[in-house]
C-alpha cells in the first residue's frame, strides 16, 4: 500500500521552527496556544480522531512529548482499529527513538498489532527488515523465530498481486546472505531452502515474477547447475497466464490512501469487481488477498466485511475460529448490530468461553441502536446462556446446575430491568415472556413459571397471546386445572374481538386433557359469555342509535350558544411576581423582545416592550459534548467571565447552547461586536470545535432586573474515587459499601440515578480515603462478579469542567444545572438509549473521503 504523505510535515517544521525559537530566545507560543485549543476540544470528546491526531502533530514540535503522545495513540487504539496511515506513523516516531532493548520490543508489538489490523504488504515489509536488522546486530544463532515471521508474512501478504513479490524478495535475499557464511551440510541444507523459496513464489500470479525467473536461473548458474532443469516450469507459465488476466483489474485501481487511511471512493467498484472476479476465478488464498487489500482501503465498509465473512464462512465451515478472527476485526472498524450478532454466534461455535462471551455482549449494548435492534442482541445473548445451561443439566452433580441457574436467572432479572429503566416495555415484555417459557420448559419450575406469567397479566390482561402463551406452558408442566383456572379468567377478561379465538383454544384444551364435566363446564361458560357479548353489543347498538336520532333532528336548529362571560384576571401584583426566580427561570418562562426591535412584526406596546440583558450572552450552535470550561476559555479574551451555564432537556439531553455571564457589560459588547464582524468576515468567527457559534444577548430580565451571579456548590472532585460501571440496577449504597469495604475502606458510594424515576442507571462512584486504596480494589475487583454480574472497576478521571455529581446551589432559588450526560443516557419516548459518541475516523472532512 503507497500513503500519500505518510511522513508527518510537522516533524519537519518542527527542526526548522526550533532553530528561529531559539534565536528569539522563547518558546513557540502559537504551537502551546494550539495545544491548549485541542486539549479542551477533547476534553468534551476525548474519542475525537481528527483532534487528536492534530493534537499529536503539534506536540512533536514540544521537547518531552514522547510518552504523552503514547498515550494518546493508545487511547485511540482501545478505542477503534487505528487507519495504516496512523500506524505506519507511530511506529515511524518509536523506530526512530528506538535505543533500549525494551524500547524495540515496543517496536515490533506496535508491528504485530498493526498487522493484526491490516494484513499490509508495506507493514509487513518494514517488520520484516525491522527484524532482520535486529537479528543481524544481536549475533544471535536462534533463527528460529525470524524465520516462523516469515512463514507469517508469506501467508498474510505473499498473494498480494502487486506488492507481494516484494516479500519474497526480501526474504531470498536474507537466507542468500546467511548462505555465505556456511559449508558443508549446512550450506546444502540452506541451498535446498531457497530453491522451495523460488519454486513456492515463482508459481504463483504476481507481478514481476518473471524477473524472479531470471533471478532463479542465475542463481542456480552461480552454483554450477546453470543447465538445471525446472520441473515447476508449466505451473510457472500457468502462473504468468493467471497475471495477464489480472491487469486489467490492478491497471484500475490504486493502493494509495490519504493521511487518514481513506482510499479513492470512486474506485471502489472496480475494486469489488476484482472480488467477484477471483472469488469465481481465484483460489482461496487470492481471494482473500484481494478482501485483504481492498479492506485496507475501505476499512469503514460494512458491506465488504459482510462479503467477506460470508466468503470465509463458506470455505471454511469446520473452522469457526478462522471466521471469528475476521469478525473480531470487523467490528473493531464497523461495530454496527449484524456483526456483534455474528460475533456472539461464532464466539459459541468456537466454544469460547462465556466470560469472553459476556465481554462482546457488553461491548455491543455500548453501541448505539434502536430498541428492536437492542432486544434482538439481548435474545440472542440470553439464548446462548440457556443453550450452556442445558449442557450443564446433562451432568449428574447438582452444584453446578443449581449455579448454572442461578446465573441464568440473574441474568434475565438484569435484562428486564435493564428495558424497564429506559421504559421499554414491549422489549421487557418479549424478555420475561421467554424467561417464563424458559422456567417451564426447560427449568421445569410451575411455581417461577406462573409468577412471572402472572405478573405481565396484570398489567396486559387483555393480550390474548399472553394468555395463550401462560395456558401452554402450565399445560406442558401437567397443570391442567391452573390451566383451567386461567381459561375462566381469561374468558371475562380478552377483548370481545379475541374471545371467539379463545373459545376455541378451551374447547380444543378440553377435548384433549378434559372429562366430560370439564368439557360440559366449558361449554356452559362459553355460551354464558358469548350471550353476555351479545347483550354488551346489543345494547351499544341501541346507544348509537339515539344518538344519531337525537343529532339528526337537532341538525340546523341547533341556536347558538351564547358566548360564555370570560372570568375576570386576577388583578397583577405590583410588585415583582418573580422576584424569587432566578435569572435563568425567568428567561426559561419568557419570551422577549428587544425594544424597537426591527423583526417585521407589529410593535408589542408600551407593556410587552422587553430588552436584552448587557451583561449575558445567549451562545447557541454548541457542539455535543462541549465543557463549561472549554466555552469559557472561548470568551475570556473579551473579558471576566463570571459565570457559564449550558441547557438541557429534562431528559438529560443538552440544547446546544449556553448563557455565558460578564462581570462588566463593555466586555459582553466586545464579543457581540466580533459577532458583527464575522457577519462580514466569516474569518473573525468564534469556532467552538468545527461548529461556527451564534451569539447575541440574553433577553432581560422584568423591571431591568440585573441577574443574580450563580453560586456553586462544591463539586466531588473525585479524587481517589472509582468508576464502576455494569452495576445490578437491584444493588444498594449499603450492598457496595459492603462488598467493596472487603478490601479497603471505603468514605462514600454515590449511585447515578435517573432523575425522573430514581431507579440506578448501573453505574456508580466510590470515594476511597486515599489513591492507594483505589489501587488496590481495582486490582482486586476489576472483572470481579457482584450480584452475577462481572463489575468494571477504575480509578475515576472526569473531564475538566465536569463532574459527575455536580449542583447547583440555590442563592435565589435557580434551576439546578442539569447533570453531564452519563455513558448510557436515559432515550427519548421509544428508544433505546444511545450510547457513548465516537467520532468515526472516516468523518468528512478537508481530503478525507468519507465513508
Amino acid at each position: 500500500m503507497e500513503v500519500e504523505d505518510i511522513s508527518d510535515s510537522s516533524s519537519s517544521n518542527s527542526s526548522s521552527s526550533s532553530g528561529s525559537e531559539g534565536e528569539q530566545g522563547g518558546p513557540n507560543e502559537l504551537v502551546e496556544l494550539r495545544i491548549k485549543f485541542l486539549k479542551n476540544e477533547l476534553a468534551g470528546n476525548p474519542n475525537d480522531f481528527k483532534n487528536t491526531m492534530e493534537l499529536i502533530k503539534s506536540l512533536k514540535q514540544m521537547p518531552d512529548s514522547k510518552q504523552e503522545i503514547r498515550s494518546l495513540r493508545e487511547k485511540l487504539s482501545a478505542a477503534f482499529a487505528l487507519p495504516i496511515t496512523t500506524w505506519l506513523s507511530w511506529i515511524n516516531d518509536e523506530q526512530g527513538a528506538a535505543s533500549s532493548e525494551e524500547d524495540k520490543k515496543f517496536v515490533s508489538s506496535l508491528y504485530q498489532r498493526a498487522t493484526a489490523d491490516f494484513s499490509s504488504v508495506e507493514l509487513w515489509e518494514r517488520w520484516l527488515l525491522w527484524e532482520q536488522q535486529i537479528f543481524l546486530d544481536s549475533e544471535s544463532t536462534d533463527i528460529g523465530s525470524l524465520r516462523r515471521l516469515f512463514d507469517s508474512a508469506i501467508g498474510k501478504a505473499g498473494h498480494h498481486v502487486r506488492g507481494g513479490i516484494k516479500l519474497w524478495v526480501s526474504i531470498i535475499d536474507f537466507e542468500k546472505e546467511r548462505l555465505e557464511d556456511l559449508s558443508g551440510q549446512a550450506k546444502s541444507q540452506q541451498e535446498t531452502r531457497i530453491r522451495s523459496l523460488y519454486r513456492r513464489v515463482l508459481v504463483l500470479p504476481l507481478l514481476e515474477i518473471d524477473q524472479v525467473m531470471e533471478d532463479y536461473k542465475q542463481w542456480e548458474a552461480s552454483l554450477g547447475d546453470a543447465k538445471k532443469e525446472c520441473d515447476f516450469l508449466p505451473s510457472h507459465e500457468a502462473a504468468l497466464r493467471k497475471v495477464e488476466s489480472r491487469k486489467k483489474f490492478e491497471e484500475v485501481i490504486s493502493d494509495t490512501v490519504n493521511e487518514y487511511g481513506n482510499a479513492d471512493e470512486n474506485q471502489l467498484e472496480n475494486w469489488l469487481e476484482y472480488i467477484e472476479y477471483e472469488n469465481n476465478k481465484g483460489t482461496v488464498a487470492q481471494a482473500q488477498s484481494i478482501y485483504e487489500r481492498t479492506l485496507c482501503n475501505y476499512f469503514t465498509e460494512v458491506g465488504i466485511w459482510k462479503r467477506y465473512i460470508a466468503y470465509i464462512a463458506e470455505k471454511f465451515p469446520n473452522l469457526p475460529s478462522t471466521v471469528l478472527a475476521v469478525i473480531t476485526r470487523a467490528v473493531r472498524n464497523c461495530p454496527t448490530v449484524a456483526l456483534w450478532k455474528q460475533n456472539l454466534i461464532f464466539l459459541e461455535k468456537a466454544k469460547a468461553s462465556l466470560d469472553d462471551i459476556n465481554e462482546v455482549f457488553q461491548k455491543s449494548i455500548q453501541t448505539y441502536m434502536s430498541s428492536e435492534e437492542y432486544l434482538e442482541v439481548f435474545e440472542l445473548y440470553l439464548d446462548i446462556r440457556v443453550r450452556d445451561f442445558k449442557k450443564v443439566l446433562e451432568g449428574t452433580d447438582d452444584e453446578p446446575k443449581l449455579k448454572s441457574l442461578e446465573d441464568l436467572r440473574g441474568i434475565y432479572q438484569w435484562s428486564v430491568e435493564y428495558f424497564n429503566l429506559y421504559s421499554l416495555t414491549a422489549q421487557s415484555t418479549a424478555i420475561q415472556i421467554h424467561w417464563a417459557k424458559v422456567e417451564a420448559y426447560i427449568v421445569r419450575s410451575q411455581e417461577t413459571s406462573d409468577q412471572l406469567f402472572e405478573g405481565l397479566l396484570k398489567i396486559q390482561s387483555k393480550s390474548l397471546a399472553l394468555w395463550k402463551e401462560a395456558i401452554a406452558s402450565q399445560s406442558f408442566l401437567g397443570s391442567y386445572n391452573v390451566c383451567r383456572n386461567l381459561f375462566k379468567r381469561a374468558c371475562n377478561i380478552v377483548a370481545p374481538e379475541d374471545f371467539e379465538e379463545l373459545a376455541q383454544t378451551w374447547v380444543s384444551f378440553e377435548r384433549l386433557y378434559g372429562s366430560l364435566d370439564t368439557w360440559e363446564e366449558s361449554q356452559k361458560r362459553i355460551e354464558n359469555r358469548r350471550a353476555e357479548l351479545k347483550e354488551v353489543l346489543k345494547k351499544q347498538q341501541e346507544k348509537e342509535r339515539k344518538e344519531n336520532e337525537a343529532s339528526t333532528k337537532t341538525k340546523g336548529t341547533k341556536r347558538k350558544a351564547e358566548p360564555k362571560e370570560k372570568p375576570q384576571k386576577k388583578k397583577q401584583r405590583t410588585d415583582d411576581p418573580f422576584a424569587k426566580k432566578s435569572y435563568f427561570d425567568q428567561l426559561n418562562e419568557r419570551k422577549m423582545t428587544v425594544e424597537g426591535e426591527q423583526s417585521g412584526r407589529p410593535p408589542l406596546g408600551p407593556e410587552k416592550t422587553r430588552q436584552y440583558d448587557p451583561f449575558v450572552l445567549h451562545v447557541g450552535n454548541l457542539p455535543e459534548g462541549v465543557a463549561e470550561e472549554a466555552i469559557k476559555n472561548i470568551f475570556q479574551e473579551f473579558g471576566v467571565v463570571l459565570d457559564v451555564r449550558l441547557l438541557f432537556t429534562s431528559s438529560g439531553r443538552f440544547k446546544g447552547f449556553a448563557y455565558v455571564q460578564f462581570e462588566k457589560a463593555e466586555d459582553a459588547a466586545k464579543a457581540i461586536e466580533r459577532e458583527t464582524a464575522a457577519s462580514e468576515d466569516p474569518s473573525q468567527a468564534m469556532m467552538c470545535g468545527d461548529s461556527i457559534l451564534k451569539v447575541q444577548y440574553a433577553l432581560a430580565l422584568r423591571g431591568g432586573k440585573k441577574p443574580t451571579k450563580f453560586e456553586l456548590a462544591p463539586l466531588h472532585e473525585d479524587v481517589s474515587t472509582l468508576f464502576v460501571v455494569n452495576l445490578a440496577f437491584r444493588a444498594t449504597e449499603e450492598d457496595i459499601a459492603e462488598f467493596f469495604g472487603q478490601h479497603a475502606p471505603v468514605k462514600e458510594v454515590r449511585i447515578v440515578r435517573d432523575r425522573a424515576t430514581g431507579r440506578s442507571r448501573g453505574f456508580c462512584y466510590v470515594d476511597c480515603y486515599s489513591n492507594e486504596d483505589v489501587q488496590k480494589l481495582v486490582n482486586a475487583l476489576n472483572g470481579q462478579k457482584f450480584m452475577n454480574l462481572k463489575l468494571q472497576v477504575q480509578a475515576s478521571k472526569p473531564p475538566p469542567g465536569a463532574a459527575p455529581t455536580q449542583r447547583v446551589k440555590k442563592v435565589v432559588d435557580p434551576v439546578p444545572k442539569a447533570a453531564p450526560t452519563p455513558a448510557t443516557p436515559a432515550p427519548a419516548d421509544g428508544e433505546a438509549p444511545p450510547k457513548k459518541r465516537m467520532m468515526p475516523r472516516s468523518v468528512k472532512t478537508a481530503g478525507i473521503v468519507k465513508k
